[in-house]
């Protein structure tokens, strides 16, 4: 009776450190200090698009290829938010401004749309960053109401 007993008490003690290692990672995980460290795509998604840049000219591929991308952030300028409204890039939905702000990496030559067909009323953006191949961008502004307006458009 006493091994059951002890034995009922080790497999108690081992749940209560596996759900208290479990709350831990997990907030671990919520917070930012583990999104850095355990996801590049974090960074990529939300971080600043220079570093974003940095973060892929350290993958692996051919000569050139990051000299072919550019970087680009657009920003709501009457709205704090508006989560109906997404980017497209080649008619790929690749964020939604629900903080206001999107990121996004991209090759020379993609399309870049803002579908605002999903959001009621007047949404104006502006491109308040741009790098790469894509310092002509910087500074402009697109208008949406209900519809898909492209941002950039093939050469």
């Amino acid at each position: 009776m006493i091994w059951v007993q002890k034995g009922e008490r080790l497999i108690m003690r081992g749940a209560v450190a596996g759900v208290a290692a479990l709350i831990l990672v997990q907030a671990w995980l919520y917070g930012s200090l583990g999104k850095t460290h355990l996801a590049a795509l974090e960074r990529l998604e939300n971080g600043d698009p220079s570093e974003a840049l940095a973060v892929l000219s350290t993958a692996s591929g051919p000569p050139g290829a990051v000299a072919a991308r550019g970087t680009v952030a657009i920003q709501l300028t009457n709205l704090p938010s508006a989560p109906g409204v997404r980017v497209l890039v080649n008619g790929t939905p690749m964020g939604d401004f629900g903080r206001g702000r999107v990121n996004l990496i991209v090759r020379t030559g993609d399309i870049i749309e803002i579908d605002g067909s999903r959001h009621q009323g007047q949404v104006i953006l502006r491109v308040v960053a741009a790098g790469g191949t894509l310092d002509h961008l910087l500074g402009k502004e697109v208008t949406v109401r209900g519809t898909v307006n492209a941002l950039t458009t093939r050469p």
